[in-house]
């Protein structure tokens, strides 16, 4: 085992003959940390995930591009070259996508990059950031926020600490597929909630959203904000950990089909101000809301529509 370890850090290949998305469709209740090989690949820099992708065009060998083929030599180059906006850009995009999982980089390293982020790297209205390398080291730190639990990101948020709710209960009736559905309720940037499902009725592959932007701005000229700002998370298990570097409002993301029901219990999350224009109360909730209720963003609802704004500008009105 130790000598197929070398081999792979190394620059080898590792054909894996096993299908961990199959694994996990006749283990409901298991996840891929259950997995007995995903330990192993993780030890060397690859990580096992319960996700299908196919491509009908084979990729070309090209010796020269080993050190960025495999992910941990990156991890360590990059050890040693924090600016290097290349490194930082492939570490992004990986810890984005698969968690922090490099056997090579320290959570606390990547935190201390975080922390370290000079202005320029920073995107804000005020100063969007417009050349191409500060772009790509900006790309590669959000990528590190996304992955990272309990960090936040370099940005304005709650004034004061706000009330923390530990005992939380939501009940949602979908009426259509794949629909968003507020429930009133902040996550506060680095802070992991818990999602515990209680009850499903109908169709499974509900899911948990924090943030309301779930574009991606990637491919934009210039940054005027973090480029990914919303997380998402599926409800497969009785109990779900997640967090957002970002912060952002709650949602549940019904699944297909009609007529599908859940319900959940919270913990660690804030209130935050509603404006349902279909609840007869409105006015007197609104009035008691706007004061006791602290998440830095309002949900307006109308029947088939939902906004979204700064609940300081929503109060105001």
């Amino acid at each position: 085992m130790d000598d197929l370890r070398t081999f792979l850090e190394e620059g080898g290949a590792l054909v894996c003959g096993v299908a961990p998305w199959n694994w996990l469709y006749f283990n409901k209740e298991k996840s891929l940390s259950d997995f007995t090989a995903d330990r192993f690949c993780d030890s060397v820099g690859v990580k096992v995930t319960g996700n299908l992708a196919g491509c009908d065009n084979s990729i070309p060998f090209k010796p020269d591009l080993i050190k960025f083929k495999n992910v941990s030599n990156v991890a360590q180059a990059l050890a040693s070259e924090p600016n290097n906006g290349e490194y930082l850009a492939i570490i992004g995009s990986t810890i984005k996508e698969l968690g922090d999982t490099l056997p090579d980089l320290s959570i606390e390293t990547l935190q201390n990059m975080i922390l370290n982020a000079g202005n320029d790297f920073i995107p804000t209205k005020v100063s969007p950031i417009k050349d191409k390398s500060f772009r790509q080291r900006s790309i590669g730190l959000c990528g590190i926020l996304c992955g990272l639990s309990d960090t936040k990101a370099p940005d304005d948020d709650f004034d004061d600490s706000p009330c923390i709710e530990t005992d939380v209960t939501v009940d949602i009736q979908s009426k259509a597929a794949n629909e968003w559905y507020c429930i009133g309720y902040y996550v506060p940037a680095g802070i992991t909630i818990q999602i515990v499902v209680s009850e499903q009725i109908g169709a499974s592959g509900w899911s948990a959203r924090i943030g309301c932007h779930s574009d991606d701005l990637v491919s934009c000229n210039e940054l005027r904000r973090w480029h990914c700002i919303s997380t998402c998370k599926s409800l497969s298990g009785t109990t779900v950990q997640m967090s957002s570097a970002f912060g952002g409002l709650l949602f549940l993301e019904s699944p297909a089909g009609e007529s599908n029901s859940i319900s959940v219990s919270l913990q660690n999350v804030v209130l935050t101000p509603t404006y349902d224009l279909m609840d007869s109360d409105r006015v007197e909730r609104w009035e008691d809301l706007r004061v006791r209720a602290q998440g830095l963003w309002t949900e307006i609802l109308l029947a088939n529509t939902l906004f979204s704004i700064f609940r300081r500008k929503a109060c105001a009105i």
